[in-house]
């Protein structure tokens, strides 16, 4: 009997380990508006407990600007142009990568969702027809980024 409750013991504690996740700041307050002349992107993920936990590392025309653990929101205020918005790991999808264009003033909302699980392939190539980890981002409109947002945890991406 002892032996099934050590076994135990350490598959929880090897459990909560693997739950630990990366070190985020949280930051005071509402979202600020975009300075003048500016403009701004916010990019959030659900908490989704069933979707993949992978940190996300964000770019903007392939350059880093943070990174989008689930349950979080972060927002960057850009100039007024064209960006690309991407994001790693992710398997590829089509279309799951996004292009803005953004005029001064203008608030853009971008939620990274998970993609659906792609079922295993076993008769297939191997293993890595069975990655199941993918993300794609969704342009959202304020009023449904808001009450999506609600209880999430803005950080200092």
């Amino acid at each position: 009997m002892i032996r099934p409750l050590r076994l135990l013991a350490v598959l929880l504690v090897l459990t909560l380990l693997g739950c630990a996740g990366t070190a985020v700041t949280a930051i005071p307050g509402p979202i600020q508006p975009p300075p003048q002349g500016a403009a701004q992107i916010v990019f959030y993920r659900d908490i989704g407990y069933y979707e993949p936990a992978d940190t996300l590392r964000v770019a903007l025309n392939n350059r880093p600007v943070g990174t989008l653990p689930r349950g979080d929101i972060f927002y960057r205020d850009v100039a007024p142009g064209t960006y690309t918005i991407s994001f790693a790991p992710t398997r590829p999808d089509p279309n799951q990568f996004r292009t803005i264009a953004l005029a001064p003033g203008e608030v853009v909302y971008v939620k990274l969702a998970a993609l659906p699980v792609r079922p295993c392939n076993w008769f297939g190539a191997g293993i890595a027809d069975c990655d199941i980890n993918g993300h794609t981002a969704m342009i959202v409109t304020p009023a449904m980024a808001q009450q999506e947002m609600r209880g999430l945890t803005l950080i200092a991406g």
